[in-house]
C-alpha cells in the first residue's frame, strides 16, 4: 500500500529525518494500528447521555408548567390582572393572607371558626346540637378588635367515628389522612377552650350550623358547651349578603357561599379557584377575611337571637337555593339522604 504523502521522510543536511505524522482533519484517525480505547469512549458516551438527559429534564420542567401540564399557575401578586384559571392559595397568594396584628400579645376580640364533619348534617334548618355529627376538622383564628390576625390553628380530629364517603368527597379528609395527621379530638377541644373561652364573641359562615357542631362535640367529649351557646355569634353569610344587597352588588339570595362572598368583597367578581392544604383552613381564612372586611365597614350582623334584625326577603341564590321547611341551604328536594353537609 502506498504511503500517504504526509508520512514520507524529508531530507535535511544530507540526513533523512522521519516526518512526524500530521493531523489530517479529513482522514480517519487511528486506522487500525492501535486498539481503540473503548472504556474512554463508553465513559464519554454515558457522560454525554447524562448531560443531555439532565438538560432535557430541565427544559421539560420549564416548559411543562406553561404548555403541557394542565395545572393552573398559582398567582402570587397583589394586582387584579390574574385570569379566571389562576389559582389563589392560602400558602402563596397575598389575596388570601390576613393582616397580622402589630402586637401579637393583644387581647383577642373575636374568634372566627370553621368545622368539617364525619357525616352529613341532619335535614333541618337549625339542627339540635345532639343531632350533629362529630367534627373531623376544626380551625379557628383569633382576631384583635381591628380584625387583624393574632394566630390561626387548624386540626384534623382523631376519633373512632367513621367518615362517610359523602363527607370525604366534600372535604377530602380520608381515614388515612386522619390516622396520619390527626390529633385526639378531646385534646383539640381542650386547646380550643383554652384559646377561645374568654374571647367576647365568635363568628362563622353559616354560623348556627358550625356552632351546633362545636357545642355537640363539647358535650360529646365531656366539656360544658353552655358558654358557647350564649356567646354572641356573628354570621358572615347574613352580614355579607345584606351588605352586598344594600350596594346593589349581589342579585342572589341570603345564602351566599363563602367563595362567592370573598370574591365579590375583595375581587369584584366570583373567583372559584381557591385552595389550601385543607378545606377547613381555606374556609376559616376566607371567613376571617370577609369578617374583617365587614367589621371595618360597620356591616357585621349578629344572629337575630343576640340582636334582632328584620328578616331578609331576598331572591334565590343559584349557588345556594332558598330553604324550605325541613331542608338545609343548597339541599335538593330529590336528595333522600338522612344527612347532609351544608356547603358553606
Amino acid at each position: 500500500m502506498d504511503a500517504h504523502p504526509l508520512d514520507l521522510p524529508i531530507r535535511l543536511g544530507g540526513s533523512i529525518l522521519p516526518q512526524a505524522p500530521a493531523i489530517n482533519p479529513f482522514r480517519r484517525q487511528n486506522p487500525g494500528r492501535e486498539p481503540l480505547n473503548l472504556h474512554f469512549i463508553l465513559t464519554m458516551t454515558l457522560t454525554d447521555f447524562l448531560l443531555i438527559l439532565l438538560f432535557g429534564a430541565a427544559l421539560f420542567y420549564w416548559l411543562g408548567g406553561r404548555f403541557f401540564l394542565q395545572h393552573p399557575p398559582v398567582y402570587k401578586g397583589r394586582e387584579l390582572d390574574f385570569g379566571p384559571d389562576s389559582a389563589l392559595t392560602v400558602e402563596d397568594s397575598p389575596w388570601l393572607r390576613l393582616t397580622q396584628a402589630d402586637h401579637p400579645g393583644d387581647a383577642p376580640a373575636f374568634v372566627v371558626f370553621d368545622t368539617e364533619t364525619v357525616a352529613m348534617a341532619p335535614r333541618t334548618d337549625l339542627p339540635a346540637d345532639e343531632d350533629m355529627p362529630p367534627a373531623v376538622s376544626l380551625s379557628w383564628s383569633l382576631l384583635n378588635d381591628k380584625g387583624h390576625l393574632l394566630h390561626t390553628h387548624t386540626y384534623t380530629l382523631l376519633s373512632d367515628y367513621p367518615i362517610s364517603p359523602q363527607a370525604v368527597a366534600y372535604h377530602g379528609v380520608t381515614e388515612r389522612i386522619r390516622s396520619i395527621s390527626g390529633t385526639p379530638a378531646r385534646e383539640v377541644y381542650a386547646r380550643f377552650i383554652a384559646d377561645t373561652l374568654a374571647v367576647p364573641a365568635w363568628a362563622a359562615h353559616s354560623a348556627p350550623f358550625h356552632r351546633s357542631v362545636v357545642c355537640a362535640d363539647l358535650a360529646r367529649y365531656g366539656f360544658d358547651p353552655t358558654p358557647y351557646r350564649t356567646k354572641p355569634l356573628y354570621c358572615t353569610m347574613l352580614s355579607g349578603s345584606r351588605y352586598l344587597l344594600s350596594r346593589g352588588e349581589w342579585g342572589g339570595g341570603g345564602h351566599i357561599s363563602l367563595v362567592s362572598l370573598f370574591g365579590l368583597l375583595y375581587l369584584g367578581r366570583v373567583h372559584g379557584n381557591l385552595s389550601a392544604r385543607s378545606k377547613s383552613l381555606l374556609d376559616v381564612t376566607l371567613c376571617a377575611l370577609c369578617f374583617t372586611f365587614l367589621l371595618q365597614r360597620n356591616a357585621l350582623l349578629l344572629l337575630p337571637e343576640f340582636a334582632p334584625t328584620p328578616a331578609l326577603q331576598l331572591p334565590a341564590d343559584p349557588l345556594c337555593p332558598p330553604c324550605t321547611p325541613g331542608q338545609n341551604p343548597s339541599e335538593s328536594p330529590a336528595d333522600e339522604a338522612p344527612w347532609r353537609i351544608i356547603p358553606f
